[in-house]
């Protein structure tokens, strides 16, 4: 069995955090800029962690409902089918 499949909110929890700490490098690129540093390599940087991260947090939530309404519908076909 996939761990993933025991607990999908620690899955969205992890995926949350590795997102977040993505989008943190990117904005202490955008730091490092002001302070004197190379502006287009912040730039550059920058703009990359914070859209990785932010594609992360889009690709956790899409899973995490994605996971949620397979788990949802496949409870729900079990109690019709014992009904009949």
């Amino acid at each position: 069995m996939n761990p993933q499949e025991k607990n999908p909110q620690v899955a969205l929890l992890m995926r949350l955090i590795v997102a977040a700490v993505l989008i943190y490098i990117g904005i202490m690129q955008f730091v490092a800029m002001t302070q004197g540093g190379n502006a287009a390599f912040s730039i550059l940087f920058g703009l990359l962690f914070i859209g990785v991260g932010g594609w992360f947090v889009f690709y956790a939530f899409k899973s995490f409902r994605r996971d949620k309404d397979e788990k949802g519908s496949g409870e729900d076909s079990g109690e019709t089918e014992e009904k009949k």
